[in-house]
């Protein structure tokens, strides 16, 4: 999970950084969800990790557009 201080620097990052952190953050879900698939994937946890960063990101967005 994402620490105050890392979610401190998305809200001071611009829309189009977040854009790509988000992108990255997609990739590495379908990286993990093929590994998965495959039964490469030991640490199930990162999944969930690797979501809620997601979810974090958009929030992040969202309050931005709001603003």
């Amino acid at each position: 999970t994402m620490k105050s201080k890392e979610k401190k620097q998305l809200l001071e990052k611009t829309a189009g950084e977040l854009r790509i952190d988000l992108r990255k953050a997609q990739d590495a879900l379908g990286v993990l969800l093929l590994d998965k698939v495959a039964g490469k994937l030991k640490n199930t946890s990162s999944l969930t990790n690797t979501r809620k960063e997601i979810a974090v990101i958009q929030t992040m967005m969202n309050r931005k557009e709001l603003v």
